[in-house]
This record gives C-alpha cells, structure tokens and sequence, in this order.
C-alpha cells in the first residue's frame, strides 16, 4: 500500500512528510497522532531538504519509534530510508534492552536502512554513528563519535558528555522478503538524564547538543536527507564509511585500554577494521569486536586541549537481531 493512500496518516504542507491521524490497530504497540506544534505548516522559515528520498512520518507519543518503525515494515508501509520522527516514547531502549528516558522535546527517530554488507554485519553500529556525526557536523555543531556508536560532545567545561545514541535492530520480512534494518536514533536537544539518574556503571554523564539553532523537525530532515545523499556518494557499501567513522572516533591516535572480559589489551588507537572492530597497535592482526574501552591515563590530550575521561568505554559493536517480528 501506498502511503499516501492510507487512512491512517496525512500529508503535511511539507511534500513527504506525513502525520498519524488517527491511531493504527497496532498489537503491543500505540501510535498517537502529534498536536499542532509539533506538525508543520507552510513556514517559509523553515530550512528543509529541497526533496526527501523517502517519506518521513511524524507521531506524538508512540511505545518505541522502533517499534512503530518496524509496524510500518511489517504493512508495506516503510521502504528504504523512510523515517519516523515522535515527540516522545514510553518504552524507548538503547543497548542491551536498557531504557532510554524520552521525554518531549529531545529527538526520537527510526530510519530503514539499505540491505547492504555495511549495515548487515557489525560495522553497522560505528558506520551508522560515523554517518550520524557527520550529518550533525555539517551543521558546524561539534560532535564526536564514542565506539561504536553513541554521539558525544564536550561541555563548557571540557566535560566529555554523551548527547546520543543510536541502535541498530534486524528483524525478518514476515512476507518473506529482505530482513528489515532499523537504526533508532535518540539526540538530547533539550533535557538529558541527571548524574544521579543514570546507572552506576555509565559510560559518560549525559549532556545537551549544543549549539543546536534548528528545530527539532529541522534537525531530522537534515538527517533523513543527508543519510541517503551521502551514501550514494560515497559508496558506503564498500570502505569509505571507515573514513566517516574514524574521522569522529574518540581517542583515535592516543594510548587507550581494552578489556574484553577476559584479559586487558593496551596500546594506541589506530582506528577501525572492515568488520567495526577496534585495532590497537601491538596487536595487529587482531580485530577486538566487542569489550570495554577506556583512555590509559585519567588525562589525555585532543585537538581541543585536555580532558578528563571518567570510566569511557565501549561496547559490543553490531546489531541485535530479532527471530520473530513480534513486538
């Protein structure tokens, strides 16, 4: 079915861009329509894409964008690069099924991604950040990447602080089609979780993208367009999303630590394999997937000067991947 003709959803004053109208018949999962403020009009102020590649849908309050996203899939409703864009989530996750606070305000967004090597294997989550900071960077908003794929950027106070997060999900083509790739994407434009309200054990504190002088629609119609324009570009499918990926990788060229839960690795940083996995020199030859990633000593120098980095680690690179499309 074709979007546009679905009963369920409106065409904004944007071309592309549609609205919930009225809620799907969605087991598990709810899509509420958005209010007013949060669906454009015909604002010429509004700097958008001059053509988006796919449709961007907007909802209010949903159970999880990647839940709504894979909804769409699973009704033919969803091709290659489409978007979904809410207000706010109520189940919202990040890695390893941890909740992802959602309140309105902040940006919550799912994107199909193309069924391509890249986005199949686990070079997934660091190429899928590397695009991420790169669309944010070309908004001169300064951003680097935290392998393998959460955005961070420093505060006032030379503070390292995660502003984002993204995930990537797989699950099969009920139709018996291609497996569908979902990246849920979460950007703190307004409020972030407080210290005392993240886990112990947290990579980093939180923090607020800034300078940030977009909208929050703004924001992710840049994304949604600069993605697939990109890719096309540059051939994602084979090597260059390293470039993308290594050129906003923390602690690339300083002296770092791995601890993959069995034995702790040392040396500097190189960058990234094919595969997303880290390569530290004095280990060549080894590709490290997944494990803890830390700076060797409390204060290491970056382009912008020192900085302190409290228990900065990485995690388990790739996709999580779903047997059933149940949600």
């Amino acid at each position: 079915m074709n979007l546009s003709d679905d009963p369920h959803v409106i065409e904004t004053d944007l071309h592309g861009v549609f609205a919930v109208r009225k809620p799907f018949d969605a087991p598990h999962i709810f899509f509420n329509a958005p209010d007013s403020s949060f669906v454009p009009g015909n604002d010429a102020r509004l700097q958008i894409p001059d053509t988006l590649p796919a449709p961007v849908i907007l909802c209010g309050e949903v159970s999880s964008a990647m839940d709504a996203a894979f909804y769409l899939f699973q009704n033919n409703l969803f091709p290659v690069w489409s978007s979904i864009l809410v207000s706010s989530q109520k189940s919202g996750r990040g890695q390893l099924g941890r909740k992802w606070s959602s309140p309105e305000g902040n940006l919550y967004a799912a994107i199909r991604l193309p069924f391509t090597t890249t986005f199949l294997s686990t070079s997934a989550a660091p190429a899928t950040g590397g695009l991420i900071a790169s669309a944010i960077d070309a908004l001169r908003i300064p951003v680097m990447m935290k392998w393998p794929n959460d955005i961070i950027q420093q505060d006032e106070k030379g503070v390292w602080r995660k502003v984002g997060g993204i995930l990537i999900e797989e699950r099969p083509d009920p139709h018996g089609g291609q497996p569908c790739i979902i990246a849920g994407i979460g950007l703190n434009l307004q409020s972030s979780p407080s210290d005392e309200a993240m886990r112990r054990d947290r990579m980093m504190p939180a923090g607020i993208l800034k300078p940030c002088s977009a909208t929050l629609l703004e924001l992710w119609l840049h994304i949604a367009s600069f993605l697939p324009a990109h890719c096309a570009q540059n051939d994602i499918s084979g090597k260059s999303w390293r470039f993308e990926a290594e050129r906003f990788l923390l602690l690339r060229g300083c002296p770092a630590i791995l601890d993959d839960g069995r034995k702790t690795y040392s040396g500097v940083l190189l960058g990234l394999n094919e595969d997303g996995g880290i390569l530290l020199s004095g280990h060549e030859g080894t590709s490290f997937l997944c494990g803890n990633l830390m700076p060797q000593y409390d204060s290491m120098p970056f382009s912008a000067g020192k900085h302190s980095h409290d228990e900065e680690k990485g995690r388990c690179s790739g996709i999580q991947r779903r047997k059933s499309g149940s949600f």
